[in-house]
Parts: C-alpha cells; sequence; structure tokens
C-alpha cells in the first residue's frame, strides 16, 4: 500500500511515498485513486515519478477522475515493460490534459510487450484533439482492451485513425468495448 496522507478537506499534508528503492524490486500489484483530491501538478508529477520507478509492477490501475490540475501524464512504464500485465487508467474529466501532456505516457506504453489487459478512460477529456495509440510490442498478447472516450468533443478524424490502427495490428484480441458517444467531430469512419 502506499501511504498518500490527506487531512479533512482533502487537501495534502504530506506525500509519503517511500523512498527505499527495493521496493521496486518485489511490488507487483499498485491500485491507486487519486480521485476528487485537490492535488497541484507538483503533487501528481511526485506520484507518477515514483510509480515510473517500479520494475517488476504486474497489474497497474490508476484512478484520477476529476482533477483539473492534470495537463501533464509524466507516467513512464518503460521500467516495467518486461512485466506489465494489466494496466488500467481513468482520468475522466481531466479537462486540462492535452495531446502533448500524454505523447510521452503513449510512448512509453509502445514499449511495453507483456499486456494482456488494458483500460483507458478519457471521457470528458475536452482537450484531447489526438491519441497516437501504438501497442505493437504488445499485439502478440493482448487479448482485452477497453477504451472510452465519451465527451472528447475536439477529438479529430486523425485522433480516430491513430486509435483504429492500432487495433488493426493487434493479433489475439478477443475482446474489445469502444466507447466515443458525443464525438462532435467525426467526418468518417475506420
Amino acid at each position: 500500500m502506499v501511504p498518500l496522507i490527506y487531512d479533512n478537506f482533502k487537501r495534502p499534508i504530506t506525500i509519503g511515498l517511500p523512498k527505499d528503492r527495493s521496493l521496486s524490486s518485489f511490488l507487483s500489484f499498485l491500485d491507486l485513486d487519486l480521485s476528487n483530491f485537490t492535488l497541484s501538478s507538483k503533487d501528481l508529477m511526485t506520484i507518477f515519478q515514483w510509480v515510473s520507478q517500479l520494475t517488476c509492477l504486474k497489474v497497474l490501475r490508476i484512478s484520477a477522475r476529476r482533477i483539473k490540475s492534470l495537463k501533464n501524464l509524466n507516467l513512464d512504464l518503460k521500467r516495467m515493460a518486461n512485466s506489465l500485465i494489466e494496466l488500467a487508467l481513468d482520468f475522466t474529466n481531466c479537462i486540462e490534459l492535452t495531446t502533448t501532456g500524454i505523447s510521452s505516457f503513449l510512448q512509453s506504453l509502445s514499449c511495453v510487450h507483456t499486456l494482456r489487459q488494458l483500460s483507458l478512460n478519457f471521457n470528458g477529456c475536452s482537450s484531447l484533439r489526438r491519441f497516437p495509440l501504438d501497442l505493437h510490442r504488445s499485439s502478440t498478447t493482448l487479448t482485452s482492451i477497453v477504451l472510452t472516450f465519451e465527451n472528447c468533443i475536439v477529438m479529430s478524424d486523425k485522433g480516430m485513425s491513430d486509435i483504429f490502427s492500432a487495433l488493426w495490428r493487434l493479433e489475439v484480441l478477443s475482446n474489445a468495448e469502444l466507447s466515443f458517444m458525443k464525438y462532435l467531430n467525426r467526418t468518417s469512419f475506420y
């Protein structure tokens, strides 16, 4: 368990992240629920940098719903590229999160080659224009994918093309759930 300490007003007093790097050598499951907390960009950067140091994670789940300060998703998956089996991220209504802000995360996601389950929820992320998803290294392992981009009202046709191009490369996919409700800029379907 990662001890994040908050007061009754949901403002961080301290972020009690373990500094002992030995933790990275055995921690295999991490579920972080940061939703509705008043976190600054600096707080989030500290949390994501700490998570990025973990090298043996098999399951990573992060919920950060309605955090308006989230502009840059500096979550780097490269160190867990050989172990990560399940990734579930929920950034519902993080309205300041942009394509530029997620680009480095998506680049690190492309390095993972052990994924079996992937769930990404960007519902209400109204600043996302593109989503350059690349899953080719997990094309022979990824069996389940859930993508939610509801109310991403500025998502472009190119953004949709990026997503579907990534899906067409998956060789063993058996379950896919995609939601693009209220996607207003679609002029064609891929």
